[in-house]
């Protein structure tokens, strides 16, 4: 494990990464900042930034993020295809238990379950409208009665 440094206004160029650089590189995919990784580890902020711009530092860093970044479409990908199927068998289940529902020996529940499938379906609501007029079918002969009738009435 080897790390040269050099003073005043040269570049310091870390070779290799030690331990505690393993443990800078962890606070600093944590997103912490160099005051708080410096505090953490009892170091001065000037050796967390010296680390943190070292070529093998960026070179670790980069690697690892592609690997969380692989990580993380991984289980994206899998937990979707997880709810996918979930709502597939939480859709069958309801559905099934729907159609249960509508041979119900209970009329009321029957039809609560049916009126909630034409729902889900998309199709309209049928409302009972109860009609207050009176239809009446009249002949010829009625229609003449009807007429001396009223013809009764106006004397």
């Amino acid at each position: 494990m080897q790390e040269l440094r050099f003073i005043g206004n040269n570049m310091s160029s870390i070779q290799q990464l030690n331990p505690r650089h393993y443990k800078i590189l962890e606070f600093y995919l944590r997103g912490w900042t160099n005051k708080q990784i410096a505090d953490n580890l009892n170091i001065t902020q000037c050796n967390v930034s010296v680390v943190t711009r070292g070529q093998s530092f960026q070179h670790e860093v980069t690697m690892r993020r592609e690997k969380l970044e692989e990580l993380s479409n991984q289980s994206i990908v899998s937990s979707d295809q997880e709810v996918t199927d979930a709502i597939r068998e939480g859709t069958k289940s309801a559905v099934d238990r729907i159609l249960g529902c509508i041979h119900s020996d209970d009329e009321n529940v029957a039809i609560r379950a049916s009126t909630e499938i034409l729902d889900r379906g998309g199709f309209p609501k049928v409302s009972k409208i109860e009609s207050k007029s009176l239809s009446v079918v009249m002949n010829a002969e009625d229609l003449v009665k009807l007429k001396e009738a009223m013809l009764l009435d106006r004397d």
